[in-house]
């Protein structure tokens, strides 16, 4: 355990370099990207990230929401990162993934994810679960789409 965390104070404090085309690509830049860009957000409120330059806004937020509800179900993004559902959507259209996008504001619009947003104490029912589980399905993991699309802007993701 010290060793990781060792790695990810490392990852943090050390810059990100995007090499140009060709270059030689760090296989844990995901995790430096992350790491680094988590620096430049001192909170995760949606002013705060609404700083952020577009590109690395729809890194992060997509990441965010993919990570959030694969350690812990898309309802648990919802409560955890409630304020910030409403922004995911433009980022996926931002990285080109108009159909997760489409997908996305489904959820957001269901009556699972609107309970949990409005009333943190609610616990889903088995038919929120499953209809929050298919459309998250239908969404996809982009980690590799979001990979392309920070290599294809060196200049804003060489942080």
């Amino acid at each position: 355990m010290n060793e990781f965390s060792e790695r990810q104070a490392e990852l943090a404090a050390t810059p990100v370099e995007i090499p140009p085309d060709g270059g030689e690509i760090d296989p844990h830049l995901d995790d430096h990207l992350w790491l680094r860009v988590l620096k430049l957000v001192p909170g995760i409120a949606p002013d705060e990230v609404g700083r952020l330059q577009i590109d690395v806004q729809a890194y992060f937020l997509t990441r965010l929401f993919e990570w959030e509800t694969g350690s812990g179900g898309p309802l648990a993004f919802f409560d955890n990162s409630g304020d910030l559902a409403g922004l995911v959507a433009a980022p996926y259209r931002h990285l080109g993934l108009d159909r997760a996008a489409e997908v996305y504001e489904t959820l957001l619009a269901s009556d699972g994810a609107q309970r949990v947003m409005d009333d943190r104490s609610y616990m889903p029912s088995d038919s929120d679960l499953a209809v929050a589980g298919v459309l998250v399905d239908e969404i996809g993991d982009h980690d590799a789409d979001r990979l392309v699309f920070v290599l294809s802007r060196p200049a804003v993701f060489s942080i």
